[in-house]
């Protein structure tokens, strides 16, 4: 991209956020084109694509202001601005869930009807000039006046709401909603977007209910009773994996130490047909982990450690380690890598010494035989295709043992002024002499068979050193010379 587009479109987007687009201008640029999505109840979900400009003015403004409003909108508000803001949610309703309560306590959740079209524009931008007035001749220009949505051959005259599709939509819906949002007193109180979820006793829920339906008139909202619900608590898994497509699939009877094998990572000799209860406890630790914040924001006297003691305890018993570091928890393969490495301990501890080298990264017999030949050819060929010919098993490049004959050679020099050999090892794990250490360390029997060839060919080595070095003290001494002559 030239350094002359990137400037104009530095210019046209700081003009757009300043409010300065020319009033017959803006209908058309901050328009957009219209996609209906069929709801699952059968209405429609129009989504707004806007003008490639319009978009990146509004992902501008947004990554300025997201951090400052995200914080303004904690705890009650989720959906913006806040890293992790679902998986919080979702914790902290599980906790409000989880509580055993003497008195009866309500659940309601609460969805409103195609909420982001219909909010008013007038209040929408009260509130934008309040919350951040330095963009607000942008937000003006934008909902201040009808915008053009093409449907097909239709033009629609939009005159209220946010456009769903609009970078700015979430924040603008939340500026809105914010004090709705502050007003509930329920001892939960979550928000996502335009779903809201609330928890109490029952007249308190009650209160809040009527409160948040009497102020959706004057903001443009109403509630859509029809997804409502309301759920009452209080008052007076083990999950079973199916084995018939992986044994039909690997034609193996899948019993339990073969599936453990099987749920090992590739690298660790398996299939990577992980357990879903392992990979779920992982997953659930350091989601929790990582919301942790968060949700003691939302949730007062929040205790990660009591709510998850089972899981902490189940996750113990199936590692057979201690727990992580606290820093640690957030990342699931800090609770995901003791849980393989004990499988795959277990798998090494049942198995034959053979079958052992084969986990630990063996290869199977005979594969030297096959695969040696082969790659002294096709080092061959692609030498000389590069226009570097070379020979197989070169004849006298060892003067003093004529037995000892490389893969192959170059006619021509290489590097400075030597001719590249190479020779070719390809190693059978499983052979006596390398099976037992191939069962405790991966590639022994690959380094076993470097350190051998280089001491084979060690010789050569050191002559090619040795010719180097005189050749470059000839050449001191040539440029010593003709420096005197000089």
């Amino acid at each position: 991209m030239s350094t002359e587009l990137l400037e104009a479109l530095a210019s046209v987007t700081t003009d757009m956020l300043n409010g300065k687009v020319p009033s017959g201008i803006c209908p058309f640029l901050y328009g957009a084109s219209l996609t209906a999505l069929v709801k699952k109840d059968g209405g429609i979900r129009p989504i707004a694509v806007g003008c490639t400009l319009r978009r990146l003015a509004g992902k501008v403004f947004s990554k300025r202001v997201m951090a400052e409003m995200g914080a303004q909108l904690r705890p009650e508000q989720a959906g913006y601005g806040t890293e992790g803001g679902a998986e919080a949610a979702v914790h902290a309703a599980r906790l409000f869930l989880s509580r055993n309560s003497a008195e009866c306590q309500v659940l309601l959740k609460l969805d409103f009807k195609n909420a982001f079209n219909t909010v008013f524009c007038g209040r929408m931008l009260a509130e934008v000039e309040k919350a951040v007035p330095q963009y607000f001749h942008f937000a003006s220009q934008m909902y201040s006046q009808l915008s053009n949505l093409i449907y097909r051959d239709q033009v629609l005259q939009s005159a209220r709401g946010v456009q769903q599709g609009d970078p700015l939509g979430p924040l603008f819906f939340y500026l809105v909603t914010k004090d709705l949002s502050k007003s509930v007193k329920s001892a939960f109180n979550c928000w996502y977007l335009d779903d809201a979820t609330i928890r109490g006793d029952v007249d308190r829920v009650t209160e809040d209910f009527q409160r948040v339906a009497d102020q959706c008139a004057h903001l443009g909202l109403e509630l859509n009773m029809d997804k409502c619900e309301i759920f009452v608590f209080g008052g007076s898994k083990k999950e079973q994996l199916s084995t018939k497509s992986a044994a039909k699939i690997t034609n193996t009877s899948m019993t339990d130490p073969v599936w453990i094998q099987a749920s090992l990572p590739v690298a660790k000799g398996g299939l990577g047909l992980r357990r879903a209860e392992e990979i779920a406890l992982s997953t659930y630790l350091a989601s929790i982990s990582s919301a942790k914040q968060l949700v003691t924001s939302m949730v007062a006297d929040f205790d990660l450690d009591e709510l998850c003691a089972t899981e902490l305890t189940s996750w113990m018993e199936v590692s057979s380690t201690e727990l992580p570091l606290a820093a640690l928890r957030v990342f699931q393969h800090t609770w995901d890598l003791p849980i393989v490495e004990k499988n795959f301990s277990e798998v090494l501890q049942a198995s034959s010494l053979t079958e052992k080298a084969k986990n630990v990264g063996g290869i199977d017999e005979g594969v030297r035989s096959v695969a040696e030949r082969p790659l002294k050819g096709s080092l061959r060929r692609a030498l000389v295709t590069c226009k570097s010919h070379a020979i197989l098993e070169p004849n006298g490049v060892l003067k003093d043992d004529t037995r000892k004959r490389p893969d192959g050679m170059t006619l021509v020099p290489w590097k400075e002024g030597e001719a590249l050999v190479w020779d070719v090892t390809c190693v059978d794990t499983l052979c006596d002499s390398h099976v037992g250490g191939s069962a405790e360390n991966a590639g022994d029997a690959a380094n076993k068979a470097e350190d051998l060839k280089r001491t084979k060919y060690r010789n050569l080595e050191e002559k090619s050193g040795t010719e180097l070095q005189t050749t470059r003290e000839k050449e001191d001494r040539q440029i010593s010379s003709d420096s005197v002559l000089v």
